[in-house]
Protein backbone atom coordinates (compact mmCIF):
# COMPACT_ATOMS: atom_id res chain seq x y z
CA UNK A 1 0.00 0.00 0.00
CA UNK A 2 2.81 2.53 0.69
CA UNK A 3 3.98 2.04 -2.78
CA UNK A 4 0.87 2.86 -4.36
CA UNK A 5 0.48 6.85 -5.88
CA UNK A 6 -2.70 8.45 -4.65
CA UNK A 7 -4.28 10.77 -6.74
CA UNK A 8 -5.73 14.02 -4.50
CA UNK A 9 -9.41 14.60 -4.29
CA UNK A 10 -10.59 18.47 -4.96
CA UNK A 11 -7.27 19.28 -6.21
CA UNK A 12 -6.96 22.70 -8.29
CA UNK A 13 -5.20 20.83 -10.76
CA UNK A 14 -7.44 18.25 -11.16
CA UNK A 15 -10.11 19.18 -13.31
CA UNK A 16 -14.13 17.62 -13.22
CA UNK A 17 -17.13 18.05 -13.71
CA UNK A 18 -18.38 21.34 -15.58
CA UNK A 19 -15.01 22.72 -14.86
CA UNK A 20 -13.33 19.99 -17.57
CA UNK A 21 -16.16 21.65 -20.53
CA UNK A 22 -15.30 25.49 -19.56
CA UNK A 23 -13.60 27.35 -21.75
CA UNK A 24 -10.55 29.21 -20.91
CA UNK A 25 -11.81 32.86 -20.27
CA UNK A 26 -7.56 34.33 -21.80
CA UNK A 27 -9.05 32.40 -25.00
CA UNK A 28 -11.23 34.37 -25.59
CA UNK A 29 -10.60 36.58 -29.22
CA UNK A 30 -9.77 40.37 -28.04
CA UNK A 31 -11.79 43.05 -30.78
CA UNK A 32 -10.77 45.86 -31.83
CA UNK A 33 -11.91 49.43 -31.14
CA UNK A 34 -12.24 51.54 -34.14
CA UNK A 35 -11.38 55.08 -33.81
CA UNK A 36 -10.77 57.64 -35.59
CA UNK A 37 -6.79 58.13 -37.54
CA UNK A 38 -7.41 61.61 -38.17
CA UNK A 39 -8.70 62.62 -34.66
CA UNK A 40 -5.92 60.43 -33.05
CA UNK A 41 -2.84 61.71 -35.49
CA UNK A 42 -4.24 65.43 -34.45
CA UNK A 43 -4.40 65.36 -31.30
CA UNK A 44 -1.06 63.11 -30.79
CA UNK A 45 0.62 65.99 -32.87
CA UNK A 46 -0.61 68.55 -30.51
CA UNK A 47 0.62 66.22 -27.27
CA UNK A 48 4.21 66.62 -29.01
CA UNK A 49 4.25 70.37 -29.70
CA UNK A 50 3.23 71.38 -26.23
CA UNK A 51 5.17 68.63 -24.38
CA UNK A 52 8.19 67.84 -26.03
CA UNK A 53 11.67 69.77 -25.44
CA UNK A 54 14.32 70.75 -27.60
CA UNK A 55 16.52 67.43 -27.61
CA UNK A 56 13.74 64.71 -27.97
CA UNK A 57 12.52 66.82 -30.91
CA UNK A 58 15.89 66.95 -32.74
CA UNK A 59 16.60 63.61 -32.02
CA UNK A 60 13.30 62.72 -33.40
CA UNK A 61 14.30 64.50 -36.76
CA UNK A 62 11.39 66.79 -35.92
CA UNK A 63 13.39 70.18 -36.62
CA UNK A 64 10.06 71.96 -38.11
CA UNK A 65 8.36 71.97 -34.40
CA UNK A 66 11.75 73.42 -33.05
CA UNK A 67 11.24 77.16 -32.10
CA UNK A 68 14.29 79.17 -31.84
CA UNK A 69 14.28 82.50 -30.70
CA UNK A 70 16.48 85.36 -31.81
Amino acid sequence: MANQSVRPRNSSSVKSGNDANRPNPSAKRKRRIRRSSVENHAVHDEFIRQNADVIWLHQNEMWELIITTP
